[in-house]
């Protein structure tokens, strides 16, 4: 039996800090039965630079804590990582730097919208760095959510069959080839630096082609589309996952471009055209009335050949969009600026101590501090605590909790990994991160192949009398 005085720590009124704690978690899944991303319907961005001043590549982690940016260490993975007031993140990824975008939902507009924040962050970037640096692009990661159980067959399959086409559609001559890589709950793809009208083509066919993985795996029917091809692929030696060379094919995809000859797991020979145009006809099935017309009719383009491919543009400069599309405010992009910064409401402060793509964790306390406690929320149920914590409709349950004595509710890897809640604890951080694959072996590193490619980029230029880029992803 409860003694008296036990019953009038834990309680305020009638409840329990258990009570408050469920109370606060079905306030901000407003009726979402699992905190998870919705499979292909969320897509993320990372874009890789080189940094130079007077020509000369500078290592940006020399540079990157003398810039003034926003909250640091909110990532326990990355000690060099800013999550910036706009909801992106900016790091150094060995001697790059690297902005990772915030979540954007899929809504018409969402390619376009991709493009012109990965534009601004750029520039909001470059006017930060020393007199007489820029940035130079180096590559592009894509991500789009998949279920977490499924993310492995998907990255199989997606190697299998979209890998050679998404090549065509992002990867210049001089580029070593496509990083598939299953995460925790997405699928990251890495290829070359595209920005502009190119990163809208890349990062549509992205989406239609995962959605049409995820179809598979969910039962439905395969459609008209060409079979899995023949493909040697190369284990990444960095993040579990597999490395798509450009001669993955048997032969330099990059060099013969749309004529290439592909050979399917049957044996048949179909041409890198043929196969492209079966693949995009079934990914754009699953994006008509998503995304914006004008952006489907942009990879229609370079799909049928009215726009060049990459390989076989002479010049690397980028376009802007050229359509003029309504601004999308996503609500989801915007909960990470949100998220990112403190707030002070009737009766208590909160502020971030963990934001990532899966979790973000805050430090909540009474207005005289002399009661602390944790808030935890899924990542993609931020937007909801956001939209919540400006109503005030979690002003009670945080309030009500804070007023109850400490219990020794500790917030760690089993709570954190289901739903929403107030705690009293907070495990060490790096514990709360969803758990990934570790990369396998291989008997090559990624850097041998990188420099293999160079080898083959300038033989390349000789041949066909181009130009090269930037060519180079991790």
């Amino acid at each position: 039996m409860q003694t008296a005085d036990h019953t009038a720590h834990r309680r305020v009124g009638s409840f329990t800090l258990d009570h408050w704690s469920r109370t606060f978690g079905a306030l901000v899944a407003s009726g979402e039965v699992r905190p998870s991303w919705p499979a292909g319907d969320v897509i993320g961005l990372e874009h890789e630079y080189r940094m130079l001043a007077y020509e000369r590549v500078v290592d940006f982690r020399s540079v990157i804590h003398r810039l003034g940016l926003g909250r640091p260490r909110l990532d326990p993975a990355d000690l060099n990582a800013y999550r910036l007031a706009s909801g992106a993140a900016l790091t150094a990824d060995e001697a790059e730097a690297e902005i990772a975008l915030a979540p954007i939902s899929v809504r018409s507009g969402a390619g376009r919208l991709l493009a012109t924040t990965a534009n601004a962050e750029r520039l909001a970037l470059a006017s930060r760095l020393p007199e007489g640096a820029r940035l130079e692009g180096y590559s592009t990661h894509l991500s789009v959510a998949a279920r977490p159980a499924s993310s492995v067959a998907m990255a199989r399959m997606y190697a299998s069959i979209f890998a050679a086409p998404l090549m065509l559609l992002m990867d210049s001559v001089s580029s070593p080839g496509l990083l598939v890589r299953p995460r925790a709950s997405r699928l990251e793809l890495g290829g070359e630096f595209v920005d502009g009208e190119r990163l809208i083509v890349a990062a549509v066919f992205v989406l239609g082609s995962v959605r049409v993985c995820q179809r598979w795996l969910e039962g439905g029917e395969r459609g008209d589309i060409a079979d899995r091809l023949y493909v040697e692929l190369e284990r990444d030696d960095q993040r579990y996952g597999w490395f798509v060379s450009r001669t993955a094919f048997a032969c330099d995809l990059y060099i013969s471009g749309r004529a290439t000859k592909l050979q399917n797991e049957r044996g048949s020979i179909i041409t890198a055209q043929a196969h492209l145009e079966r693949c995009w006809l079934a990914a754009r099935a699953f994006l008509v009335g998503d995304l914006d017309e004008s952006e489907l009719e942009l990879v229609d383009k370079v799909v049928v050949g009215s726009e060049p491919l990459p390989a076989r543009t002479t010049s690397v400069a980028e376009r802007s969009p050229s359509c003029v599309c309504p601004v999308v405010d996503d609500a989801v992009a915007r909960a990470f600026g949100v998220a990112a910064s403190s707030h002070s409401r009737a009766g208590y402060a909160l502020a971030p101590v963990m934001l990532t793509w899966d979790r973000a964790v805050f430090v909540v306390s009474t207005q005289r501090r002399d009661r602390v406690a944790f808030v935890s929320v899924p990542g993609p149920l931020l937007a909801n605590f956001v939209e919540r914590l400006y109503e005030g409709a979690l002003d009670e349950a945080i309030t009500a909790y804070l007023a109850l004595s400490p219990q020794g509710r500790r917030l760690g890897p089993q709570s954190a990994a289901t739903t929403s809640g107030l705690y009293d604890d907070l495990a060490p951080r790096a514990r709360l991160l969803v758990p990934e694959r570790a990369p396998r072996s291989a008997s090559w590193t990624r850097r041998r192949i990188i420099s293999a490619a160079t080898r083959r980029r300038r033989s390349a230029s000789r041949h066909e009398g181009g130009v090269t880029a930037s060519g180079g992803h991790r």
